[in-house]
Order: C-alpha cells, then structure tokens, then sequence
C-alpha cells in the first residue's frame, strides 16, 4: 500500500511536468488556475498559470522526497502523509498566487 502513495506523488509530479512546459495559451474554462483574480485579465492569467505550474512541481516534487524518505524511516503513515502534504501545499499554492496577484493588481 505503501507504494501506492508512492506512485501518487510520481503522478502529480507527471502532471506537474506536463503543466510546466504546457502552460495554458489563454483563460479557458477547462485547463489553468482558475480563480476570480486569474481569470480577470489576460495578465493574471498568465501570471497565475505560470506562478501555479512552478509551485506544483516544487510541490509534487517534495511529495515525491517526502514519500520516498518516509518509507525508509517511518516518521508518519504514508496516506496520512501524502494526504496531509497535499492539502497543505496546495493551500500554500493557493495563498502564494492570489498574494502575488493582489500585489500585482494594486499598484
């Protein structure tokens, strides 16, 4: 079962990679960051998909560290960990995009 967390982790990290290097064209309503600050502008857009696509691959990247890790030391259960990380990182994903858009939309 261990293994399963594993291979999530490598999942997000595929699509992280993918996300990355192609990054959505325009605001669309299937594919990108889509919130109400992204999806305000062309600008945003961009901004936002390309702050996004970065902090998910750091992200699945340190799932896929902390999981390998893990299963040798056996800090924490492995779906309490992936779990965990993922909610966590994607709330940081969250605040740190809609931080960079407000900043950029005041001044």
């Amino acid at each position: 079962m261990k293994d399963f967390f594993l291979l999530g982790a490598l999942v997000l990290l595929v699509v992280g990679l993918f996300y990355f290097f192609l990054p959505p064209k325009g605001i669309n309503p299937v594919y990108g960051y889509r919130t109400p600050s992204s999806t305000k502008n062309d600008e945003n857009w961009e901004v936002a998909n390309k702050w996004a696509s970065r902090l998910f691959l750091g992200l699945s990247a340190v799932m896929c560290l902390l999981l390998y890790i893990n299963q040798d030391l056996k800090l924490m259960d492995s779906d309490d960990l992936f779990i965990t990380s993922f909610l966590v990182g994607i709330a940081l994903i969250f605040a740190v995009v809609e931080l960079k858009l407000w900043r950029m939309n005041k001044e």
